[in-house]
């Protein structure tokens, strides 16, 4: 996308959306795999209950997104300072 003029603010948006688009997936699929533990175990052993509360998933998701943010510091550093010459000659 620079070798095509975007900008380099464009190009940390991208990043970062992939960065949250990731974190967001990551995050239902955690939660989904949670409910469906807690139902199994709910059937299997009632005595063993799986509470999953709405203020731990959030605590988790803002969690998660910080990381997911700082994981997304090195692709950022690496698409501003990439040469878009170079990227068509690999």
């Amino acid at each position: 996308m620079k070798a095509l003029g975007a900008r380099p603010g464009r190009l940390g948006r991208i990043v970062l959306s992939q960065a949250a688009w990731t974190v967001g997936a990551g995050l239902a699929v955690a939660v989904l795999l949670a409910l469906g533990l807690g139902w199994v175990l709910g059937r299997v052993a009632a005595t063993l209950p799986l509470v999953v509360e709405a203020f731990s998933v959030v605590r988790v998701g803002v969690a998660a997104a910080l990381l997911g943010a700082l994981g997304a510091v090195s692709p950022l550093i690496r698409v501003s300072r990439v040469d878009p010459a170079t990227v068509f000659r690999r």
